[in-house]
């Protein structure tokens, strides 16, 4: 159970660095819990784990991160 996390943790961060906006949804989860036809008519196996979905695609909106790069690196040297 909690590889699948941790595995969709790093899709998500691979995603961005690549310049790819995602979105993390739970609430399918849920809908398959409270009907079982849904995960049938889907075709995920009974024994097969579900956790969430991760959409990914190019955001139409600029989102700042939390590094902003530039082309030159300012690095100022202290000396003590």
């Amino acid at each position: 159970v909690f590889d699948t996390s941790i595995a969709l943790t790093y899709l998500e961060l691979l995603m961005n660095s690549a310049g790819l906006g995602t979105c993390i949804k739970s609430f399918p989860r849920s809908v398959l819990e409270i009907c079982p036809n849904a995960r049938k008519s889907l075709g995920i196996p009974d024994d097969h784990y579900f956790n969430c979905i991760l959409t990914f695609g190019y955001p139409s909106i600029k989102f700042h991160r939390g590094v902003q790069r530039q082309d030159v690196m300012n690095i100022v040297r202290v000396q003590l």
